[in-house]
This record gives structure tokens, C-alpha cells and sequence, in this order.
């Protein structure tokens, strides 16, 4: 029984030391520097994921090395005009701009280049710092303090008042002598008032001219092009219309397939020549004429459509009903990956909840590092939905009015012929 303590122990002392010292998941570094942990809301599960690569006047909005919440997203932000820089692709910070310290500024601070400052110059308002002769330092010039105004001040003042009285006599006598200089001066200033006021008007009433000039002829150049526009129109109701040659004869709607029946582009003729003369004269059609003739034209183009067809949930595919997704080619796979990983349109995300994936394996894809958010789909329904079938996933797309991938879906069908059977049955 002794011994059997003393070999318990050792055990029982790791055991205690494990409990005490023991990191927790939260406080276990990245092995990288450029890479940044993302933890749970309880810190219970934590794994490293690698920083962005911004590229040069873009920085990551979270600094790498530190803990972000699940909820948190890493992106590249805009660096701010006069505040912070970036140069490079990197996954740190915008850098602050800095200043030049009194010396002056070369190039201001942009959201791709430092500010780059003058070595031997100092901005205005700022002189070398004569105290500091080995360095180079730019100090703001010293203001004239006011007690010295003041003392200059006073000293002209008691100057004045100390002078002889007969000064001011004989300066007033010598005024009083020669009147013709005082009033001179006083003309001559007001002749330059004058001069410099009737500048003023005189480019005033430049500028005017020419704005008024500028209006004249853009209102004579509206109606010249309205008063053209109308001799055409009455030029084109005086002509006869002959009703074998002229398009305004065939109808618009023009049913394709029948030889019988004029071509599109014929009709999309006539309805823009109808169109002018129920409008009259006015250079624009109405919005419901051009919705009618719209609307006429894209029933005699086929394809022409804006919205996709919804016959494609109701027809029958290609490929047989019960074909799992897993079994599809490689290259319409491949294909299928790049379609749905553009963020641009209904992709991955929209199909993941469609097919009933949870949260938690959403937010796994889209925090992943690598761009193809489509790949790791896949992956996901493979283990969560192994019976999944192709043609489900073909219906969540038209649902999604992803037509473009279902068309690709069959033309890969009809080209290759090289769908792999696997059923429900036999997997």
C-alpha cells in the first residue's frame, strides 16, 4: 500500500501543477506573427487564422496578433487623405502620416506616400535655431513683444510734447503759406479711389456681358435644332407612304419562326417611327409608348427577356431524377465552384441556407482564408447532406435565378454524356 503512494505521487503532483499553469485556449499565442485568433464569446474554442493582404492606401481594420470575437470580420478599410498611409501589400496597420517639425513641406501626405520634408529649409515662419549650431533645428520666429511698442510709444509722445512751440507754428504757418500742395494731395487720392471703383465695375460688367452672350446662344441653339426637327417631321407626314416598301406597314407583332412575317429589327423600325409621330414633336416618347413598344419588341425577339424563364423549375432535366450532387463530372463541378463564389449575385451563402446548413458551418466557410467559398460547400454537403441530389440542388438555383449555372448545368450534360450514375440506391 506504501509503495502504491509513492507511485501515485508523482502522478497526483503533474496533475496539480497541470491545473495551476496550464494555459487556457485563450491565452495560447498564434505560432505565426501574421496571423490573428478568433475565439468564441466564452474564449472556449479558439483557432489562428491568417491576416489579409492589403494592397498599397488600404490597412486591415483589426491589428494582427491580437483575439477577435467570431462575429468580428477581418477587411481592408481606406486609409484616411492628410492622417495615415500605407505603401505596400501588407496585412498591417494605415501608418500615421507625421510631421515635417518647422521644416518645410515638400509632398503632402497621401493614402499611398508619406509626407517627405525639406533637410534644409524651414517652413514660413520658422528660422534655424542659433542656440543649437551643430544641429538642424527649425523653431517658430520670435514675436515682437508689445511692451516695446508701447515704450516707442511713449517716447514719441513725450518728444512731441517737448518740443518747441514755435515748431508748430512754423508748420502751421508753412501750410497756411502754401494751400495748392494740401488740396493737390486730397485730389489726387480721390482720383485714385475713383480709378480703382471703375476698375471694378468695368470687370463686373465684363463677366456680365459674356454670361448673358453665353445664355443668348444656347437658347438660339435649342430652337434652331426644335425648329429642324419639326420641318422633318412635317416633311415626313407630307410624304407619301408606299404601303409594299415602308416599314410603318408591318405589324409589331411579329411572331418569329414565319416566313411570312418581317424580321425583328423591321419591326423595332416601325415602332420607333410610330412612336415619333404620336409623340410629335417632343424629342423624347412618352415612358408608356416606349414601355408598349418595348414590351412588343422583346415578344418578337426570342431570348430577349429581362427576367429568367420560370419554365426551367417545371421541365424535366437532362440527367436522371435521383443522380447524387457528388457524382456530377469534375469539370461542372469545377464550373459550378467559380459561379457560386462570386459575391456579386446569389451564391454559396443562399444555397447553404436553403439547404439547411446551420450557422455555425456558414460562418466557418466565410471566414475561411481562401477565396473559393464554393469549394468548401461542396465540401460541407458532402458530410452534412450525403444524399443530396442534383437535381434539389439544380432547383435551389432556378429558386435563386441563378440561370447562367443551370444552363451550364445541361450544356455539360449534353456535350460530355459522362454523368456518373450514382443513385440513391446505390450509395
Amino acid at each position: 500500500m506504501k509503495g502504491l503512494k509513492v507511485k501515485l505521487l508523482p502522478l497526483v503532483t503533474i496533475i496539480a501543477s497541470c491545473t495551476i499553469t496550464c494555459p487556457s485556449a485563450e491565452e495560447i499565442p498564434c505560432l505565426h506573427p501574421s496571423e490573428i485568433k478568433v475565439c468564441d464569446s466564452n474564449y472556449t474554442v479558439c483557432f489562428c487564422r491568417p491576416c489579409l493582404s492589403c494592397p498599397p492606401g488600404f490597412g486591415q481594420n483589426l491589428e494582427c496578433g491580437k483575439i477577435i470575437m467570431k462575429s468580428q470580420k477581418l477587411k481592408c478599410v481606406p486609409c484616411v487623405v492628410g492622417a495615415n498611409y500605407s505603401d505596400d501589400n501588407s496585412s498591417a496597420l494605415c501608418r500615421p502620416c507625421g510631421g515635417c517639425d518647422g521644416f518645410k513641406v515638400l509632398k503632402k501626405c497621401t493614402i499611398t506616400k508619406p509626407t517627405i520634408c525639406s533637410r534644409d529649409t524651414c517652413a514660413d515662419g520658422y528660422d534655424f535655431n542659433s542656440d543649437m549650431p551643430d544641429m538642424l533645428v527649425c523653431q517658430k520666429k520670435p514675436t515682437q513683444p508689445t511692451t516695446q511698442v508701447t515704450t516707442q510709444k511713449a517716447k514719441s509722445t513725450d518728444s512731441d510734447s517737448t518740443a518747441p512751440i514755435t515748431n508748430s507754428g512754423t508748420l502751421q504757418k508753412a501750410t497756411m503759406n502754401d494751400p495748392y500742395k494740401s488740396s493737390t494731395k486730397l485730389v489726387d487720392q480721390d482720383q485714385a479711389t475713383t480709378k480703382s471703383s471703375h476698375g471694378h465695375v468695368t470687370i463686373k460688367n465684363i463677366v456680365i456681358a459674356i454670361l448673358v452672350l453665353i445664355v443668348v446662344a444656347f437658347i438660339a441653339t435649342v430652337l434652331f435644332l426644335k425648329r429642324k426637327k419639326i420641318k422633318e417631321y412635317i416633311k415626313k407626314r407630307i410624304e407619301p407612304k408606299d404601303d409594299s416598301s415602308t416599314p410603318e406597314s408591318l405589324p409589331l407583332n411579329v411572331v418569329p419562326g414565319s416566313s411570312s412575317e418581317p424580321s425583328p429589327q423591321l419591326s423595332h423600325q416601325g415602332d420607333s417611327r410610330q412612336l415619333d409621330d404620336l409623340s410629335g414633336s417632343s424629342s423624347e416618347p412618352s415612358p408608356e409608348l416606349s414601355r408598349q413598344a418595348e414590351g412588343r419588341l422583346l415578344d418578337a425577339v426570342p431570348g430577349s427577356s429581362s427576367e429568367p424563364s420560370q419554365e426551367l423549375s417545371q421541365e424535366a432535366y437532362p440527367w436522371p431524377a435521383d443522380v447524387l450532387l457528388k457524382s456530377i463530372p469534375h469539370d461542372l463541378h469545377s464550373a459550378i465552384e467559380t459561379r457560386i463564389s462570386n459575391p456579386k449575385q446569389p451564391g454559396w451563402r443562399e444555397l447553404a441556407q436553403e439547404l439547411g446548413l446551420d450557422e455555425e458551418t456558414i460562418l466557418r466557410i466565410d471566414n475561411h482564408y481562401q477565396p473559393e467559398k464554393g469549394y468548401h460547400l461542396f465540401e460541407a454537403l458532402k458530410t452534412q447532406k450525403p444524399k443530396l441530389t442534383f437535381t434539389t440542388f439544380v432547383d435551389v438555383l432556378v429558386k435563386l435565378k441563378r440561370v447562367d449555372i443551370v444552363e451550364k448545368a445541361k450544356e455539360s450534360y449534353y456535350q460530355d454524356s459522362m454523368v456518373i450514375d450514382v443513385t440513391l440506391e446505390d450509395s
